[in-house]
């Protein structure tokens, strides 16, 4: 069977970094008691303060029963707190927990290190191009997946 270039596709490759780059992080938060996609939720939480589960959802591009069981078990871990809008009660919104300074800093430093760890090969330079490069694809992967582009 003729593989049509798949081992080099950018879609076969993506999803192998994707892989890979999940398994580090979850290792390196480990140490929190939090898996890799709660620490995205919690950082993002952190660094914009309480939103709404659909634009939490939205600016991590999770899906719908994903985000609901992380933010179950979150809640359930004290990780995070679900209350209802103010303005409308159909809409509930997501804060972070009240983590000293030094803990949040401390989270935020290891998916920092990671992150240079993982592309020590990259130079400044590239690591900046590959960063514009995947902020257009998925850009265009939006358009694909539900017609709308993306914030990241």
């Amino acid at each position: 069977m003729r593989d049509y270039g798949f081992r080099d596709s950018i879609p076969h490759l993506t999803s192998i970094l994707f892989r890979r780059l999940a398994r580090v992080h979850g290792r390196a938060v480990k140490r929190f008691e939090i898996s890799s996609v709660q620490a995205n939720i919690l950082v993002t939480l952190f660094l914009k303060g309480s939103m709404t589960v659909s634009d939490l959802q939205a600016r991590l591009a999770l899906g719908s029963s994903t985000i609901t069981g992380a933010l179950d078990r979150m809640e359930k871990q004290g990780l995070v707190k679900r209350q209802q809008s103010t303005e409308d009660k159909r809409i509930v919104v997501v804060s972070p927990p009240a983590w000293p300074a030094r803990k949040r800093e401390a989270l935020l430093e290891t998916l920092e290190a990671t992150g240079s760890a993982c592309f020590a090969r990259l130079s400044a330079a590239e690591r900046k191009q590959l960063t514009q490069l995947l902020r257009k694809a998925i850009g265009s992967i939006a358009e694909v997946d539900d017609g709308g582009a993306d914030e990241v």
